[in-house]
């Protein structure tokens, strides 16, 4: 049995593995934000050299990296450390606090924050170019507490945990944006693609 099950059968399912998709790229901040806490470093040695150099030597914020990196990095934190501590639901909270820690950053607190959660959401393609490129989203439904956005991606890149943690980091930016008692739900996904639905209140 794998170490890392998880990270392993998803980089066998990639094309290229840790090479796929260079086109999509997120910002080192959402690494950084990954990273903080020391947990990977009992499982360092299990990991790729590629993600091991990413543990070991945190990117710049500002630099941009390859959106398979991170996102196999969650995967190695869900088989390496929740597997036995809390599993997904635990994952997904752990989830929630690095991205708000990211969100209230000086870097980041006053483009989302400041928003509040209708222009969030009418502005969300734009702003979501200031963390990752490659990737799509299009917001297709608003009305009042309510949203539909349209999240387009490479077939293979997102498992349906990591659509999870996409919906929870939605959800943490209305928040930050003064939604209240905000939900973000994953609905009608495809091999490319994933709708995010969420409520709020104002």
């Amino acid at each position: 049995m794998p170490a890392l099950p998880q990270l392993d059968a998803y980089l066998e399912s990639l094309p290229g593995g840790l090479e796929a998709f260079p086109s999509c790229v997120v910002k080192g901040s959402i690494l950084r934000s990954m990273l903080g806490d020391g947990f990977f470093r009992p499982f360092a040695r299990d990991l790729p050299p590629t993600l091991r150099a990413l543990v070991e030597t945190p990117p710049l914020a500002t630099q941009w990296v390859p959106e398979v990196h991170q996102l196999a990095l969650l995967l190695a934190a869900l088989d390496g450390h929740f597997a036995n501590a809390g599993g997904e639901a635990a994952f997904l909270s752990w989830g929630d606090r690095a991205s708000a820690a990211m969100l209230k950053s000086p870097l980041y607190r006053v483009m989302f924050a400041l928003a509040g959660p209708a222009l969030l959401l009418d502005n969300m393609p734009g702003r979501m170019q200031a963390l990752r490129r490659g990737t799509q989203f299009e917001l297709v439904e608003r009305s009042e507490g309510l949203a539909r956005v349209h999240f387009r991606f490479p077939r293979g890149l997102y498992l349906p945990i990591l659509l999870q943690a996409r919906a929870r980091s939605i959800r943490g930016a209305l928040e930050m944006a003064g939604g209240k008692r905000a939900t973000v739900r994953v609905v009608d996904t495809t091999p490319t693609s994933a709708d995010f639905l969420a409520e709020y209140g104002t």
